[in-house]
């Protein structure tokens, strides 16, 4: 089994909306050994991958992952096949940017939202058949693809939706995001997917809607949710998911720093002895 304490600490680059050289050196000077990289669909162009690379050997911070973009006009899964198609190509040209540069894993969301129930057939099966196209294209460059788990009315909004788009494809692991849950429990999810869970987007919430808390702030109970890590014998980062700007550190009473993140996780460690 696992152990929380041997977890990498990792924080998405969302947290500060930058993914370039300067921000993998203030998550060197934090603390923070992992990242993974994130930015809006509009400024994806915005990463130099070269410059990325280069920053990472010399600052010794891993790019652990790439956030695949996302947003509402495109998606793996959409009613415009159209916005289907350039969602598809977009990603597989970035998956060859990542095999090129030695990230080994990329999160994706399975689609977007608002979606009727009436719809949800055609959305789960329009995932499927992208995921596979997607993951096939990962393993061709040497990526794990990860499909992240989304709340609300989202594809993919519970254990059954994500157990479906699993069977896309053998090599499809899971990211599970800790505070998107919103109709069920985390130990179904977690006990259901166990070894297939390859990385975190970890963040509190108030099990109403995703809120992206730090740790702590929130209703998770994370003792027990990282017991139930350990026993899936989980292996991947603790990496944050929590935007510095959006949130005050109640125990700080101020806002959010990256230094929190080394500090959140060192608090969790003693809740877990």
């Amino acid at each position: 089994m696992t152990h929380f304490a041997d977890w990498k600490l990792g924080a998405s680059s969302c947290s500060i909306h930058e993914a370039n050289p300067e921000m993998l050196r203030a998550y060197a000077e934090a603390g923070i050994p992992s990242v993974e990289l994130s930015l809006a669909f509009d400024r994806m162009d915005e990463m130099d991958f070269d410059a990325l690379e280069k920053a990472s050997k010399e600052t010794g911070v891993e790019i652990w992952s790439l956030h695949l973009p996302f947003d509402n006009t495109l998606a793996i899964a959409h009613a415009d096949e159209n916005a289907r198609i350039e969602c598809v190509r977009q990603c597989i040209a970035l998956l060859k940017q990542c095999g090129e540069h030695g990230i080994k894993h990329a999160v994706i969301h399975p689609g977007t939202e608002p979606n009727e129930d009436k719809d949800k057939p055609a959305r789960l099966e329009e995932a499927k058949m992208n995921l596979n196209i997607l993951t096939e294209a990962a393993m061709h460059y040497g990526v794990t693809l990860c499909v992240e788990e989304l709340p609300r009315t989202c594809v993919g909004n519970c254990t059954r939706e994500i157990a479906y788009l699993l069977t896309a494809h053998p090599a499809l692991k899971v990211c599970f995001d800790t505070n998107h849950l919103l109709g069920e429990d985390y130990h179904v999810f977690i006990r259901e997917f166990g070894d297939r869970i390859e990385t975190l987007h970890v963040s509190d919430y108030d099990f109403i809607d995703e809120r992206h808390q730090l740790p702590g702030e929130g209703k998770i109970d994370w003792k027990d949710m990282i017991t139930e890590l350990e026993k899936v014998n989980y292996k991947g980062p603790w990496m944050y998911e929590v935007s510095l700007e959006n949130f005050p550190n109640r125990r700080t009473a101020g806002l959010l720093k990256l230094t929190d993140f080394p500090k959140n996780k060192a608090w969790l460690e003693t809740l877990v002895k």
